[in-house]
């Protein structure tokens, strides 16, 4: 997903302030606070846009075994700030600081019978990330060119509970610090003419830095000090990737246009570690460098035709890829170093259109996608480490539809609508699964992709109406989400299903000039539902799943001026 933010506006000054307070049935109270200024320093030459956020969400699952109620509270706060001048009557210049702070107190995993968290550890979460950026364009007429350099970081410190593993109550730390540097140079036609393109080259530099130690907590679920290692490791991860791109487009007729690209990559990784202490009896000592490399090209084909101004067609193919990358060393088991990359071809024909004098907008398409070398995640023999392999093939069949209504003879009401239906499953059986001694649950073909359902679908219905001297609103949201399970074999002994749920918001609200406010209600019949789910297939220990939020009602208010 792509996000493009408003940027600066350099003739005008604007600002607007919100805000939202709520209460979650069963849990506590949620407020968030947003506000936004846009200054123009020097009219039609430098503008200066400024957001900041913050929210704070009580929890709703408590940890009966360390006397802790509403445990997971979450705090986020950040913002946004822009800076762009015109350097010219061709050139412009902007900049901009991206930072975000989230701090999670404990994990929102519960049981399935109750929204209680049965660890007698504490599992918190922090995630700080700042993205400073330069990007310089400049207008020749034929086309721009566009000049860009990002720099990244993000630190983050993960926690789990891996009691099970150890005598007594532990847990495994997990600070990491990424840094990256991105680059791209591109060029954008615009040609008198059918013709059009767009190239350039892309360059990324990753650098990860982290640790993990386990150490035995108390009685209140906090690591005991002095710290009681029972685990410690650290290692780096160092990433280079290049590409080169290149699109054109040609219009045969002021109806029929063919766009075609192609994106070559190469990608370099390398991994290195060192153990200190290991509570399965692996040796300590600096792990061997692991190097992978994986390089290739995707294309993009599509072919578009207007049958009238209100009715699109089109056919597309495309591809797309993960990089691969090293496995952990020193793990204990027969396993790859290394994983390749998986890659995607898409084949997708829809219709975008607009009729009934645009008061019906109906797009749908239909698709067929083909996954190869899918990488898959596999834990070693001890069960509390992961690593990736490339196994089998799969193909994924759907259908799209998407629309919104409304109708003259309705005024002020308006409906929107989507649907999916697709199937997702392999074509070839996994390959640990093959042979004689193969494994009867690792997933054979025609077995449905675990974490994937057949429908989706929802539904949003609005009336707006006067309201004296306000004008004013009622809406509704229903939406389904279809039913998944956690493995490929259903009759696997860890098979579990989850999804298979509705949930229904409404909100009402009123507006004028520059302010509005609005009532809301989300989950409206308070559906406890899983939406995933954690096997622990470990005797005595329950399952642990993520659930649908609980019924929250609140109010928001917004102000611009």
């Amino acid at each position: 997903l792509r996000y493009i933010t408003n940027k600066p506006d350099l003739d005008n000054y604007a600002a607007a302030v919100g805000t939202r307070f709520g209460i979650t049935k069963g849990g506590g109270e949620r407020i968030d606070l947003d506000a936004m200024v846009n200054v123009a320093l020097v009219p039609e030459a430098v503008g200066l846009r400024a957001v900041g956020y913050y929210r704070r969400a009580d929890g709703f699952v408590d940890l009966p075994t360390l006397g802790l109620s509403e445990a997971d509270v979450e705090r986020n706060y950040g913002g946004r700030l822009l800076l762009q001048a015109k350097l010219g009557a061709d050139t412009t210049l902007l900049g901009s600081f991206y930072y975000q702070r989230t701090d999670v107190e404990n994990s929102n995993e519960v049981i399935e019978t109750a929204n209680i968290n049965p660890a007698t550890v504490r599992s918190p979460f922090s995630d700080e990330l700042r993205i400073f950026n330069l990007t310089l364009e400049h207008d020749f007429g034929f086309g721009t060119v566009t000049a860009t350099g990002s720099k990244y970081t993000r630190e983050t410190f993960y926690t789990f509970d891996v009691s099970q593993f150890v005598p007594g109550s532990g847990r495994v730390n997990q600070p990491a610090e990424t840094d990256a540097t991105t680059a791209e140079l591109r060029f954008a036609s615009n040609f008198q003419g059918p013709f059009q393109t767009i190239f350039g080259v892309f360059y990324e530099k990753r650098d990860r830095m982290s640790s993990s130690y386990g150490g035995f907590t108390g009685s209140d679920g906090k690591p005991i000090e002095p710290a009681v290692l029972f685990f410690d490791t650290e290692s780096e991860q160092y990433v280079r990737n290049k590409a080169a791109f290149a699109n054109v487009t040609f219009d045969v007729t002021d109806r029929l246009q063919i766009e075609g690209g192609i994106r070559f990559f190469k990608s370099r990784r390398r991994d290195e570690g060192r153990l200190f202490r290991d509570p399965f009896g692996r040796p300590p000592g600096e792990d061997p460098t692991q190097r992978a490399r994986s390089s290739g090209n995707v294309k993009r084909l599509q072919v578009s035709y207007d049958f009238t101004d209100d009715i699109l067609g089109y056919a597309t193919f495309s591809e797309g890829f993960r990089e691969g990358g090293p496995n952990a060393p020193a793990l204990l088991g027969n396993y790859p170093l290394s994983f390749g990359p998986d890659f995607v071809k898409n084949f997708e024909a829809g219709l975008k259109t607009q009729l009934f004098d645009k008061q019906l907008t109906l797009n749908g398409s239909a698709y067929y996608m083909k996954w190869d070398d899918i990488q898959v995640s596999q834990t070693d023999p001890t069960g509390a480490f992961a690593y990736t392999i490339n196994a089998g093939k799969a193909r994924l069949i759907g259908f799209e539809l998407e629309g919104s209504v409304r109708p003259r003879a309705l005024p002020g009401f308006h409906a929107n609508f989507s649907t999916r239906i697709s199937g997702q499953e392999l074509t070839e059986d996994n390959p640990l699964a093959v042979g004689p001694a193969g494994d009867p649950n690792a997933g054979r073909k025609g077995d449905r992709i675990p974490g994937t359902s057949a429908f989706s679908a929802n539904l949003g219905v609005q009336q707006s109406f006067p309201l004296g001297a306000l004008s004013g609103y009622v809406r509704g949201d229903i939406s389904y989400t279809g039913k998944a399970r956690t493995t490929f074999n259903p009759a696997d002994p860890i098979a579990r299903s989850y999804g298979d749920y509705t949930l229904v918001n409404l909100r009402a609200g009123v507006e004028q000039g520059g302010w509005s406010a609005a009532l809301y209600v989300q989950n409206l019949f308070d559906v406890r539902k899983p939406t995933g789910w954690t096997v622990q297939n470990v005797a005595g220990l329950p399952d642990l799943i993520r659930i649908t939020l609980p019924r929250q009602i609140g109010i928001t208010a917004r102000y611009q001026f």
